[in-house]
């Protein structure tokens, strides 16, 4: 048989019919993925006789165009083969296994069988086609990651990008796949989201429906418990070497539809992870393929927090049973809003089901959980909680914290504020911000601390996502009742202003203007501004060396629209100093008037 798609290999015209008078042979066949069964009917001539028939393509054997497939009696992993499932007088029903190291593409299948009059083969039928897509469970068919696969895209969390383009630099996937196809070699940087978007577009041309998910507050479970683990000192500090485990912010993942599978594309020194069928995931069932347990608990799993002590003892002090997987989302079909998913994945926080969904999961886990049941529950009325007030790039903030005592007798606490600049993985950089405190709360009362901190105190080591982590520990002194909460904030960045001048009509030009004020007390350095609209302009690009304080530069582009209905303009924007800044524009294109 043939590949048409994304191969190039000879056409081949219709086979020629070398059936005796009175004999047929016809056949049904399906699409199947890489690895996977698929099954063909063939119906006969004459009664079905083993080791006289076998499955034929075309054209070349040694360039894997052309592969015979020999009809077995057990099929073997990795090889091609065909199994006899079913005999019916004159019909056989066939079972075939591919190869992972097939070609992807379309495929013509002919049927060839040994008779007394020699061999038969079926005609060309364009109805017994097979397209072979690609399978994600076999280690030898990478698509997207470069570290083990060649794939398209280099991913790097290092905050380091001198030799390629940051990941919040790219405005879509059509520029990523455009220059991996003109060098022929793996594109410099990626991240999740971008990672996730490009396999999202990479399914979507296979004609296989899929969708980039949203995972807030992602657990990165790196001990394999199926738990978040954090570890603190005796005073309240994080203890950094114990604490493996991070929470990410925000994870993009690629949903593909057919068979409900997950396929998380993120970092943490992964090459690869997936897919995970969601309703295993639902359920804690984890013992399913692939990496399922990573999965659960970037969803589902409890922050538990443990002390440290100092003789060498771990003791659990409390549980977080709600802060992991707050929100899963997808961007909701004919608009630029959110559709909410989470019970996709999840059982509503606080039912017996989702409780029941992690205790089948730890009952799977390969390693062993601490146990967390004989935990105490609080033996005071004391709650914590805080927020971060202003939060915008450049300027001061405030971390305001609330104790409230909803009991009938006074307490004091002892708090410790911890602020670090961090990765959007939740990984930490450094540490700029500590205080310590301590609070009186009279019966049934509350408090607020305030905590201020200066933009000097982080601007120096923003990463690029400029996320800023608090985690806040609290020890109530006349029950040792440990509080403990965390949270990560992006800063608010300034945004790109698009505008557009003349008719949006498909074929007429219109002036586009990008336009950025730098709304800092700094100058931003090596400024590069993107533009991209789907069937509204290719790609485009402009470099800025300076950008200084409170100063705007403008960018003109003369675009004609090639696509009517509703399009959109996106522009990004980087430096050595501030990244991750966007803009966007809806536009309705019209279509040109008839002559």
């Amino acid at each position: 048989m043939c590949v048409n798609s994304l191969q190039s290999c000879p056409t081949v015209s219709n086979a020629m019919n070398c059936s005796p008078p009175g004999s047929s042979v016809h056949g049904i066949l399906r699409a199947r993925i890489l690895g996977q069964l698929l099954h063909h009917q063939s119906h006969l001539g004459s009664p079905y006789a083993p080791k006289k028939a076998i499955l034929c393509r075309y054209p070349q054997e040694n360039k894997g165009t052309y592969i015979p497939v020999p009809v077995v009696s057990e099929l073997q992993s990795g090889k091609w083969g065909a199994k006899v499932i079913m005999r019916e007088d004159r019909s056989v029903r066939l079972s075939v296994q591919s190869s992972p190291a097939c070609i992807v593409g379309k495929f013509r299948m002919y049927v060839a069988v040994w008779t007394p009059y020699g061999v038969i083969r079926t005609s060309r039928n364009p109805e017994t086609d097979t397209y072979i897509l690609f399978n994600p469970w076999c280690e030898g068919k990478g698509l997207i990651n470069a570290k083990d696969d060649e794939g398209v895209i280099v991913g790097s969390w290092d905050n380091a990008y001198a030799y390629g383009v940051p990941p919040s630099a790219w405005t879509g996937s059509v520029d990523i796949l455009l220059e991996y196809k003109s060098s022929q070699k793996p594109v410099r940087y990626g991240q999740c989201w971008v990672f996730a978007g490009v396999f999202n577009t990479f399914l979507r041309c296979l004609g296989i429906p899929a969708r980039i998910v949203t995972n807030y507050f992602s657990a990165h479970d790196n001990d394999a418990n199926l738990q978040l683990d954090i570890f603190l000192e005796e005073d309240g500090n994080v203890n950094s070497k114990l604490t493996k485990d991070s929470v990410c912010s925000v994870t993009g993942k690629t949903q593909r539809w057919g068979t409900h599978t997950l396929l998380p594309l993120c970092g943490s020194g992964m090459y690869r992870c997936g897919p995970a069928s969601v309703q295993a995931i639902k359920h804690g069932h984890v013992c399913f393929q692939f990496d399922a347990p990573f999965v659960f608990a970037e969803v589902n799993s409890d922050l538990v927090y443990i002390t440290a002590k100092k003789d060498g003892t771990h003791v659990v002090e409390t549980l977080d049973t709600t802060h992991i997987g707050k929100l899963i989302v997808t961007k909701e079909i004919g608009g630029d809003g959110i559709k909410d998913i989470t019970d996709t994945y999840k059982f509503q926080e606080g039912q017996e089901e989702e409780r029941l969904a992690l205790e089948t999961a730890l009952m799977y886990g390969a390693k062993k959980a601490l146990k967390t049941e004989g935990v105490l529950k609080s033996r005071s009325d004391v709650h914590m909680n805080f927020d971060v007030e202003n939060a915008v790039l450049g300027g001061d903030l405030k971390v305001v914290i609330t104790f409230r005592n909803n009991g009938s007798t006074r307490y004091t606490v002892a708090a410790y504020l911890s602020g670090n600049i961090s990765f959007y993985t939740g990984v930490s950089k450094a540490e700029f911000k500590s205080e310590t405190f301590d609070v009186t709360l009279e019966p049934l009362s509350f408090k607020r601390e305030e905590v201020l901190i200066g933009a000097g105190e982080y601007m120096g080591q923003l990463l690029e996502q400029a996320f800023l982590h608090f985690f806040v520990t609290a020890r109530v002194n006349e029950t040792r009742d440990v509080l403990a909460k965390q949270k990560s904030i992006a800063l608010t960045v300034p945004k790109v202003i698009i505008k557009v001048r003349g008719a949006q009509v498909v074929g007429s030009d219109m002036v586009v203007t990008v336009e950025f004020t730098n709304l800092l007390n700094e100058t931003l350095r090596n400024v590069w501004i993107r533009l991209d609209g789907p069937g509204v302009t290719k790609p485009l690009r402009k470099m800025f060396r300076e950008i200084r304080p409170k100063s705007t530069v403008q960018w003109e582009e003369l675009c004609r629209p090639w696509v009517s209905g509703p399009r959109k303009l996106i522009a990004s924007l980087t430096s050595d100093s501030l990244r991750h800044v966007y803009g966007e524009l809806d536009l309705q294109i019209q279509r040109r008037p008839s002559m």
